[in-house]
């Protein structure tokens, strides 16, 4: 009964995995034979005990004796969605042929397959997938073939001392080889399911516990992101205020210069002069485009880039409004140009360059800088951080990415041996009618 109910247990398990995998839009399918196997040996467990001595069914009747047959079946469709290419469809067509071979026998009486037929193809199949996934591309695969391996061989062992010092001391763990040697592998093999499959369901619960913890992470370092983002478009907007402030008191910069020139002051006069050119260098004046935001996006970078000896150029043919989250384009245009501009200062002769535009009810960017060094990529082919305390960065390119997706559009990157460009096409939300 302990064995149902955790089989149980492991089914739904899996079942919940499922449906919160795909809440979160990631769908992972291949769980359903995994939990099959569990539900078919919770039944067939139960039905060849309680209800067959309760209720006087038997085992070698049709249903009872296919689902007993193919439970394991299942097991190995899992592991065979794990696989890749022909290794894949290797063995998940032969899973099926034993599917199909045992319904046969179990219901058309077709003697195509004996019981001890039946048994030894199953553990073929076992023994074909370990094989398989010793040799697949995924650690993890690597790692269970490898403990199954060791299942076996632990079995034997316990066999080969039961040969000196008798049966009855070690019998429940000498028995699976001691009736595999007898012609009958169904015990053997049947154990090294439960093993596989038991590692197979730990590995899904963790790895999926352990990626929802990440994308928890991931939408917390995001939103700090569209924060910071957020911050330094209001101090760059302060920097416009504090020009256009400057502006608004020019006049009476120059009319304290007049006095100073008639009093013939030149010591003050001087200081007051250093005083003013201070005050313009702090202050970046250059219009870029009309839309104010992105303008003001474009003077606070322009500054940084002058800075650190970066050119800055800029063709920005915009409207004043454009109808797209105004959060969403700082954290964009903040992500995307933050990123060049630190690549672009570690070349000699570093440059940017950022192009923005409508077309056809989309707002076209890009950004192309240069950079130097190495980049590195997941197994995927996806871009990964370079900075050593990876956890806490590469969260810009991934809010970048989502904001595209927001609006209908995709990140597109591309880059060669000294030169990395960022384009994107942002669908422009419609107008607000009014009311």
């Amino acid at each position: 009964m302990t064995a149902v109910t955790v089989r149980l247990m492991f089914a739904l398990s899996l079942l919940l995995v499922l449906v919160l995998g795909a809440q979160a839009g990631q769908p992972l399918w291949k769980l359903l034979p995994l939990s099959g196997y569990f539900l078919l040996a919770a039944v067939s467990g139960v039905c060849n005990t309680f209800l067959e001595s309760a209720s006087g069914l038997n085992a070698d009747s049709g249903l009872l004796n296919w689902v007993y047959l193919i439970h394991m079946d299942f097991l190995y469709i899992y592991l065979a969605a794990e696989l890749r290419g022909k290794k894949r469809w290797g063995l998940a067509a032969t899973a099926l042929l034993h599917i199909l071979l045992t319904a046969l026998r179990s219901f058309a009486a077709v003697p195509l397959l004996t019981e001890k037929v039946g048994d030894w193809l199953g553990f073929s199949l076992l023994v074909v997938a370990i094989v398989l996934m010793l040799f697949s591309h995924e650690e993890m695969q690597r790692r269970i073939s490898w403990c199954l391996c060791a299942v076996a061989a632990f079995l034997f062992l316990i066999w080969g001392v039961t040969r000196y010092v008798g049966v009855e001391v070690l019998y429940p763990f000498s028995n699976p080889v001691t009736s595999m040697l007898g012609g009958y592998p169904h015990a053997f093999y049947a154990l090294l399911c439960n093993v596989a499959g038991l590692l197979c369901a730990v590995q899904v619960v963790v790895e999926f516990v352990r990626s929802m913890l990440l994308r928890q992470r991931q939408m917390q370092m995001m939103e700090i992101s569209s924060q910071t983002a957020q911050e330094k478009y209001e101090q760059a907007q302060a920097s416009v205020r504090q020009t256009a402030s400057f502006r608004h008191e020019w006049k009476n910069h120059i009319a304290a210069l007049h006095l100073l020139a008639q009093r013939q002051d030149q010591t003050e006069l001087r200081n007051y002069l250093d005083r003013l050119d201070g005050e313009l260098e702090q202050l970046s004046p250059r219009n870029f485009t009309a839309n104010p935001t992105v303008n003001t996006i474009f003077q606070r970078f322009a500054a940084q880039a002058k800075k650190k000896d970066v050119t800055f150029r800029v063709s920005a043919v915009l409207p004043e409004m454009l109808q797209i989250r105004e959060d969403d384009l700082c954290s964009l245009l903040f992500n995307m140009l933050d990123n060049a501009l630190e690549a672009a200062a570690q070349t000699e002769q570093g440059e940017i360059l950022c192009s923005m535009q409508i077309r056809r009810q989309y707002l076209a960017i890009r950004c192309e800088n240069t950079y130097s060094g190495t980049l590195r990529t997941d197994k995927n082919g996806e871009l990964l951080t370079t900075k050593n305390d990876a956890s806490d960065h590469g969260f810009g390119l991934m809010k970048m990415r989502a904001i595209a997706k927001k609006y209908g559009s995709v990140l597109d990157i591309s880059y060669d041996e000294n030169r990395f460009t960022v384009m994107t096409a942002l669908k422009l939300l419609p107008e607000k009618k009014n009311q």
